[in-house]
């Protein structure tokens, strides 16, 4: 809950809250480990990220990132940009240790996308912040995570604030808040 700056641990079978954990301020957020057994969650003004054991109910780390993040398939890596900065950095989720930060052209990213094959990362960029003028972004970055470069942007419409999978992973939708209209890339 962003207004009351905790995580709730609720039992789906009656809806009673089992625990709640300070994870820090406004989660915004929330990335499930493709093990499932931690719960990512990262948070706007703490810019931070907080990492929850779910089979104990217990923070095991905090992390300085703002968001978004995003795991690999395997889920031994953790990418994350901390908003607005164009840094990309890549944690080690065993370890719990920064493994590398990529500087990135791409400023504002806002949500990632993992399509297909491993290796290419698909950021999508949106100003939550500016209220007059917004900047609009009119395309989702490919960006080559071997090579450490960005590839030919692809057209997205306008701010693509949110960047979610098909179910079989060859297709991305964007979802763009500012021209309000989904964007099948």
């Amino acid at each position: 809950k962003a207004g009351s700056n905790n995580v709730q641990v609720i039992d789906v079978a009656n809806g009673h809250t089992l625990t709640k954990l300070y994870t820090g301020a406004t989660p915004w957020r929330l990335q499930i480990s493709p093990n499932k057994q931690q719960l990512w969650v990262q948070h706007w003004y703490a810019e931070r990220t907080t990492v929850v054991d779910l089979g104990k109910h217990t923070i095991t780390a905090t992390l300085p990132l703002r968001g978004p993040g995003m795991f690999n398939k395997k889920g031994d890596l953790f990418y994350s940009f901390s908003w607005p900065n164009n840094a990309l950095s890549i944690y080690n989720t065993t370890k719990m240790s920064l493994r590398e930060t990529k500087e990135t052209e791409i400023k504002h990213a806002f949500d990632l996308a993992l399509p297909g094959a491993e290796g290419r990362l698909l950021v999508g960029q949106y100003d939550p912040i500016t209220k007059v003028k917004r900047p609009l972004y009119d395309y989702v970055f490919p960006y080559n995570l071997k090579k450490g470069e960005s590839g030919v942007p692809i057209q997205s419409g306008d701010s693509s604030a949110r960047l979610r999978l098909d179910p079989t992973g060859e297709f991305v939708v964007a979802a763009n808040f500012d021209g309000q209209e989904l964007i099948l890339i």
